[in-house]
């Protein structure tokens, strides 16, 4: 598996445009997608990834798209999304009986009631993660230590001093990771190292441009790449083996011509 980690979004330092553009090139990038934010999933939590709204700008699924993309293909491209909550503290129910932490994301994921331009704008991003990533899961974890005076030196603290629940939670999202993780693929073919490194050149190449990285240019791009590779090899393989022939063909010739002088000679000896 290949980690890939992100500065964090909504910095003071950066633009929404940045943002969007980091966001963006993870998700072009993974198969398996990690989103995690602190508490709950509240409308405070979905107003931090109102950046989806900006997808559309900053990626074309075809290179015909002159505009902003519709978004409508997105989902097939787009890795698995795992939203990971941290220093979870509430009790995963509904009306009196126990959820999953699944049901607990499609629930804070359902538009609510409400005509201002608040409540449209987060249900706008609402549609759009049920729309983008149509494999979604759900992951709550529990506040690591009970000790207040202990959260700012947490990385400090031996991971036995960390609470059993809070440590079997890591345990299970790492497992999780590692085995629900696929390789990642693109118009259905297996992308490797070297392509995931072409792609990304690819991507980032047309964000430095202030352009919208298209997916199906790139992907064009590192077949035709992959395509000449192969190309050449043959041709290397070709070259060998005729050298290879031709050396045996001189070869037997010259021992050919050899015999044939030797016994020519003999026959005139006698």
């Amino acid at each position: 598996l290949l980690f890939m980690d992100t500065e964090g979004l909504g910095s003071t330092s950066r633009s929404e445009t940045y943002d969007s553009r980091v966001f963006a090139l993870a998700l072009l990038l993974s198969s398996y997608f990690v989103y995690n934010s602190v508490g709950t999933i509240d409308g405070s939590a979905i107003s931090k990834l109102s950046l989806v709204v900006n997808l559309t700008k900053h990626i074309h699924v075809r290179s015909h798209s002159r505009d902003a993309d519709t978004g409508s293909e997105f989902g097939q491209f787009f890795p698995q999304f795992l939203w990971v909550v941290r220093d979870f503290g509430v009790r995963l129910e509904r009306d009196g009986r126990r959820i999953s932490a699944r049901d607990y994301l499609e629930d804070a994921l359902k538009p609510e009631p409400g005509v201002s331009d608040g409540a449209d704008t987060k249900n706008s991003v609402r549609l759009l993660l049920r729309s983008f990533f149509p494999e979604r899961d759900c992951v709550t974890m529990v506040r690591p230590v009970t000790d207040e005076a202990k959260l700012a030196g947490l990385a400090a603290e031996p991971w036995d001093a960390l609470r059993p629940e809070f440590r079997a939670q890591v345990d299970a999202l790492r497992r999780r990771v590692f085995t629900g993780a696929r390789p990642k693929t693109l118009f259905g073919q297996p992308v490797s190292g070297a392509m995931l490194v072409e792609l990304a050149a690819a991507y980032t190449g047309a964000m430095n441009e202030n352009r919208a990285p298209t997916i199906s240019t790139a992907w064009e791009r590192v077949v035709d790449s992959r395509c000449a590779e192969a190309a050449e090899a043959a041709l290397r393989e070709y070259d060998a083996a005729f050298r290879e022939l031709s050396t045996a063909r001189a070869k037997a010739d010259a021992a050919a011509e050899a015999a044939g002088a030797a016994e020519g000679g003999e026959g005139e000896i006698g």
